[in-house]
Protein backbone atom coordinates (compact mmCIF):
# COMPACT_ATOMS: atom_id res chain seq x y z
CA UNK A 1 0.00 0.00 0.00
CA UNK A 2 1.43 3.54 -0.90
CA UNK A 3 0.62 6.44 1.76
CA UNK A 4 -1.91 8.18 -1.34
CA UNK A 5 -3.78 4.40 -1.05
CA UNK A 6 -4.50 4.73 2.25
CA UNK A 7 -7.99 3.74 3.13
CA UNK A 8 -10.23 4.38 6.58
CA UNK A 9 -10.87 1.36 7.10
CA UNK A 10 -7.10 0.48 6.94
CA UNK A 11 -5.80 -0.42 11.04
CA UNK A 12 -3.77 1.75 13.21
CA UNK A 13 -0.91 0.03 13.47
CA UNK A 14 -0.54 -1.15 9.39
CA UNK A 15 -0.63 2.74 8.78
CA UNK A 16 2.36 3.50 11.56
CA UNK A 17 4.26 0.84 9.76
CA UNK A 18 3.48 2.56 6.55
CA UNK A 19 4.70 5.87 7.45
CA UNK A 20 7.51 4.27 9.19
CA UNK A 21 8.17 2.20 6.12
CA UNK A 22 8.24 5.38 3.96
CA UNK A 23 10.34 7.49 6.12
CA UNK A 24 12.84 4.71 5.96
CA UNK A 25 12.22 4.76 1.97
CA UNK A 26 12.13 8.61 1.52
CA UNK A 27 15.44 9.51 4.26
CA UNK A 28 17.79 5.80 3.85
CA UNK A 29 19.70 6.45 6.29
CA UNK A 30 19.33 9.68 7.37
CA UNK A 31 16.39 8.06 9.74
CA UNK A 32 16.85 6.52 12.43
CA UNK A 33 15.17 5.21 15.47
CA UNK A 34 11.98 4.71 14.45
CA UNK A 35 9.34 4.09 16.79
CA UNK A 36 5.43 3.70 16.96
CA UNK A 37 3.54 5.11 19.89
CA UNK A 38 0.08 6.54 21.02
CA UNK A 39 -1.98 3.99 18.71
CA UNK A 40 -5.63 4.59 19.01
CA UNK A 41 -7.76 2.54 16.83
CA UNK A 42 -11.49 3.20 17.59
CA UNK A 43 -14.27 2.70 14.94
CA UNK A 44 -14.52 6.34 14.73
CA UNK A 45 -11.23 7.47 15.95
CA UNK A 46 -7.68 6.06 14.17
CA UNK A 47 -4.27 7.95 15.68
CA UNK A 48 -0.95 6.83 16.24
CA UNK A 49 2.31 8.69 16.15
CA UNK A 50 5.73 7.47 14.62
CA UNK A 51 9.13 8.73 16.70
CA UNK A 52 12.34 8.84 14.60
CA UNK A 53 15.33 10.29 14.68
CA UNK A 54 16.92 12.89 11.43
CA UNK A 55 19.72 13.50 10.46
CA UNK A 56 21.11 12.11 13.30
CA UNK A 57 20.59 15.71 14.76
CA UNK A 58 16.80 15.98 15.37
CA UNK A 59 14.17 14.01 16.99
CA UNK A 60 11.00 14.28 15.24
CA UNK A 61 7.66 13.10 15.47
CA UNK A 62 4.78 12.25 12.95
CA UNK A 63 1.24 12.88 14.28
CA UNK A 64 -1.62 10.90 12.61
CA UNK A 65 -5.04 11.81 13.14
CA UNK A 66 -8.37 10.61 11.58
CA UNK A 67 -7.00 11.15 8.10
CA UNK A 68 -4.85 13.91 8.73
CA UNK A 69 -1.02 14.69 10.04
CA UNK A 70 1.60 16.62 10.64
CA UNK A 71 5.29 16.44 11.59
CA UNK A 72 7.21 18.42 14.57
CA UNK A 73 10.73 18.79 15.40
CA UNK A 74 10.92 17.69 19.47
CA UNK A 75 12.39 20.06 22.18
CA UNK A 76 12.16 18.66 25.35
CA UNK A 77 8.58 18.62 26.09
CA UNK A 78 7.20 20.52 23.19
CA UNK A 79 7.22 20.13 19.38
CA UNK A 80 7.21 22.86 16.77
CA UNK A 81 5.47 21.80 14.34
CA UNK A 82 7.07 21.79 10.82
CA UNK A 83 3.59 22.41 8.68
CA UNK A 84 2.99 21.89 4.98
CA UNK A 85 2.67 24.87 2.88
CA UNK A 86 -0.48 26.27 4.04
CA UNK A 87 -0.07 26.19 7.57
CA UNK A 88 -2.38 23.41 7.58
CA UNK A 89 -2.51 19.37 8.58
CA UNK A 90 -1.71 17.35 5.38
CA UNK A 91 -4.09 14.36 3.82
CA UNK A 92 -2.40 11.54 2.61
CA UNK A 93 -2.52 12.56 -0.79
CA UNK A 94 0.23 14.85 0.19
CA UNK A 95 2.78 12.65 1.86
CA UNK A 96 5.38 12.85 -0.61
CA UNK A 97 5.10 16.44 -0.99
CA UNK A 98 5.38 16.80 3.00
CA UNK A 99 8.33 14.74 3.47
CA UNK A 100 9.62 16.86 0.71
CA UNK A 101 9.19 19.83 2.59
CA UNK A 102 9.84 18.42 5.90
CA UNK A 103 13.51 17.74 4.40
CA UNK A 104 14.13 21.18 3.03
CA UNK A 105 12.58 22.60 6.52
CA UNK A 106 15.49 20.07 8.58
CA UNK A 107 18.28 20.80 6.35
CA UNK A 108 18.13 25.01 6.61
CA UNK A 109 17.84 24.04 10.79
CA UNK A 110 20.93 21.85 10.29
CA UNK A 111 24.53 23.66 9.82
CA UNK A 112 25.96 22.70 6.38
CA UNK A 113 29.23 21.99 7.66
CA UNK A 114 27.46 19.09 10.26
CA UNK A 115 25.58 17.43 6.76
CA UNK A 116 29.39 17.45 4.93
CA UNK A 117 30.98 15.77 7.21
CA UNK A 118 28.25 13.58 7.10
CA UNK A 119 27.92 13.57 3.58
CA UNK A 120 24.97 14.45 2.89
CA UNK A 121 25.67 17.85 1.76
CA UNK A 122 22.98 18.05 -1.49
CA UNK A 123 21.79 14.56 -0.99
CA UNK A 124 18.13 15.02 -0.30
CA UNK A 125 15.47 12.27 0.22
CA UNK A 126 14.16 9.56 -2.80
Amino acid sequence: MHMHEHRLDTPALDLAKEVASSLRRYFGDRVTALAISNVIDDRNHVEFSVLFEAYSFFPVIFNYDRGFFGFGIVYGDRAVGVEPLGGHWASFGEFGRVLEQLDEELRLRIPDKYLDAKGWVGRSGH
